[in-house]
């Protein structure tokens, strides 16, 4: 998009009109139709989605907020505002099992559930639908 002056093309009567409202400020002016929101056609709103719910990840299994700063290339007070957005955090939880994945899934968020899995879980745990052997066992109890 390329900056236009608003003189070159509005007649005279729109131009003073507009001067009013908005006169020495940039303005955009929408496509008729255009209701898109904030970074959704660039998709960078996914993009900051999907990076935000990683981010959780990292902090839900103890990364430092140091860490997850320098992994990120984020300043520290970043990374806390992420963290502790109540909103955030009462989304998805990460959990090694089928039903999280499903539930990431349905968000579009798959493939961050599969990269938390495979940073923190396949090392200590073995997968098995969704339940570890000492979780079935307090189970049955």
């Amino acid at each position: 998009m390329k900056y236009v002056n608003a003189k070159d093309i509005l007649p005279d009567d729109m131009l003073k009109q507009l001067q009013t409202y908005a006169a020495g400020t940039l303005l955009y002016v929408p496509k008729e139709g255009e209701e898109k929101s904030w970074g959704e056609a660039s998709g960078y709103r996914t993009y900051l989605l999907k990076r935000n719910r990683m981010i959780l990840n990292f902090f839900q299994y103890g990364v430092s907020l140091d860490e997850i700063s320098d992994v990120f290339g984020l300043s520290k007070e970043t990374v806390k505002k992420i963290v502790y957005n109540r909103k955030r955090r009462a989304g998805l939880i990460f959990r090694p099992g089928v039903s999280s994945a499903e539930e990431y899934a349905e968000c579009g968020l798959l493939e961050e559930w599969v990269q938390t899995y495979l940073l923190f879980e396949r090392k200590n745990r073995e997968f098995s639908n969704g339940l570890y052997q000492a979780e079935r066992v307090r189970l049955r109890l």
